[in-house]
């Protein structure tokens, strides 16, 4: 098998489009107005010269805390019904970490189609984000003194505002651009109506168009900056529940509803759970913001990629977080674990209690690594 994995040509549209069809759209065709590459990287794998996988890489920024790491997402992993099952998509997946690290990202994170898959590869769930459903006429009664209203393109200044402040209690959400917002909030888009929570505003509801009476409305986001942003929030899927059967949002593992809320009936679950993997261990250790000094050596067991192995010395404090190769290792673990404990969910204290860490303390690295709940409200 003459295996070559390249960048997308022109050329490769036609079969790229069918491939992506089968795969995702129940062999629906694609659009012709669709864009195939709009901004990402797009790579595609060929056998005797015939496209039969291929895959994208999102540029983004994710945040932990109030530092951001370069992270290139990746999506549309894909093969030909007929060429699955001979080591295409594995091949394409560790092409696609090598050009990461080479083109400078710390990072990467996807959806999976299949958890076991990708922790093969390096990459382990990272954080949790809560579907959270309930029957319209039994969510909270709150009332809230935040004026509401519908915002615009024409505000989205003040949801990326919101959205920013949000972003940084967490690790692995996304940062947005103004084009990124402007879309988001657009006349018909994806997000239908967006509500702004007070003003200056301390959250907001965005929803799809409403649609039949009584069936179910999935909010697509609810972001709130203080607890006033909240009761907010439920004020406004109270308000929109009144002639629908149930209302659906989403919500990170700090959970309010969770916490003050929960009522008999309410249907909470895990969803759509996001995998991230570190590619560069000593860029995405160096981007981080110390909140305390020290130092520490690890040791990352990494199969995919040689150059993460170390061992590494980590020096951090207030002046920054400096990373360099050294000889020996005050611990062990596995890059998976590692990248779970770079987010934060699970932390590396946890990590070790679970026996993933082996070889010495990890006191001075949990100064590091602190606990930090991860989530990400973008779907890709």
């Amino acid at each position: 098998m003459g295996l070559t994995i390249r960048e997308f040509r022109e050329a490769d549209t036609s079969a790229l489009s069918r491939l992506w069809s089968l795969a995702f759209r129940s062999g629906k065709p694609r659009e012709s107005d669709e864009p195939i590459v709009e901004g990402n990287s797009v790579y595609v794998a060929e056998v005797d010269g015939e496209v039969c996988g291929g895959f994208t890489i999102e540029h983004m920024d994710a945040t932990r805390g109030d530092a951001v790491l370069r992270c290139g997402g990746v999506a549309g992993v894909a093969v030909l019904p007929e060429s699955r099952f001979s080591g295409i998509g594995r091949e394409m997946m560790r092409f696609g970490l090598e050009r990461m690290r080479s083109d400078g990202y710390a990072l990467s994170s996807l959806y999976p189609f299949k958890e076991g898959y990708y922790r093969r590869l390096g990459y382990e769930v990272a954080g949790q984000r809560f579907r959270i459903s309930v029957d319209a006429d039994r969510l909270p009664a709150v009332s809230s003194e935040l004026a509401i209203r519908a915002g615009g393109a024409g505000d989205w200044e003040a949801f990326a505002e919101v959205y920013g402040v949000f972003a940084r209690r967490y690790s692995g959400m996304w940062t947005r651009s103004e084009m990124y917002w402007r879309d988001f909030l657009k006349e018909r888009s994806p997000a239908g109506v967006a509500y702004l929570l007070g003003d200056p505003a301390e959250g907001y509801v965005a929803v799809p168009q409403l649609g039949d009476f009584w069936g179910e409305t999935s909010a697509r986001e609810v972001v709130w900056t203080t607890p006033g942003g909240y009761r907010a929030a439920l004020c406004v899927l109270k308000n929109l529940g009144v002639n629908r059967k149930r209302m659906t949002w989403f919500e990170p593992s700090d959970s309010p509803y969770l916490a003050q809320f929960f009522d008999y009936g309410a249907a909470v679950s895990l969803d759509r759970q996001i995998m991230f993997r570190v590619v560069d261990v000593a860029a995405a250790l160096g981007g981080l913001r110390a909140e305390a000094e020290g130092e520490f050596s690890v040791e990352v067991l990494d199969d995919g990629l040689a150059e993460n192995r170390g061992p590494w010395l980590v020096r951090f404090g207030g002046d920054g977080v400096f990373v360099e190769r050294t000889d020996s290792a005050d611990f062990r673990i596995g890059i998976g674990a590692f990248s779970q404990a770079v987010l934060g969910q699970p932390s590396l204290d946890r990590l070790a209690a679970h026996g993933l860490v082996s070889g010495g303390n990890v006191e001075a690295a949990c100064r590091l690594l602190t606990p930090m709940p991860a989530c990400c409200y973008n779907f890709f």
